[in-house]
């Protein structure tokens, strides 16, 4: 499984006043990454079953740790 990131840059837009850019990254999962993003079972309705769904997902920068 690949976790896909699309970057997007509003610069061409907000001065050019053309269409913003685009740039997707491909980053190939361990296992236990793709384990840990399966959707757990949330209910079923007759013999359909249904699953959470991902909302939101967003980087989360780490700050260098000061010595």
């Amino acid at each position: 499984m690949k976790l896909r990131v699309i970057f997007r840059n509003d610069w061409p837009l907000v001065n050019c006043q053309d269409s913003p850019s685009y740039r997707l990254v491909s980053i190939d999962l361990t296992p236990e990454q793709v384990e840990k993003l399966k959707p757990r079972y949330a209910y079923s309705v007759g013999s359909k079953d249904y699953y959470e769904e991902i909302s939101r997902c967003f980087l989360e920068f780490e700050e260098e740790e000061e010595e």
